[in-house]
């Protein structure tokens, strides 16, 4: 566990997407999120069908594109709660 004077936050917040209707149903908002170590992660809300509504964060690759491998989030959960899960992730 991370000392709280060096506890991992994130630091600073971006918004990428608004809500949005595709042709396969809907996608909510979406934020890049930075780390105080750096780290990047996109964190996006889709609607999905048969499960509703779920927040999954992703962190960026060193070359900028998205590692599709979750690393927070989950289903009914707001942004508040998915920041918080992805900083536990930052500090284990």
């Amino acid at each position: 566990m991370t000392d709280m004077t060096d506890r991992i936050t994130v630091t600073k917040e971006t918004k990428v997407r608004d809500h949005e209707q595709t042709s396969v149903g809907s996608v909510g908002p979406a934020y890049d999120w930075e780390a105080s170590d750096g780290r990047k992660f996109w964190a996006s809300e889709a609607f999905v069908m048969f499960t509703g509504q779920e927040i999954l964060v992703f962190e960026y690759n060193k070359d900028g594109s998205i590692d599709f491998l979750e690393v927070a989030g989950g289903r009914g959960i707001s942004f508040g709660d998915a920041k918080s899960d992805l900083e536990r992730y930052l500090n284990e």
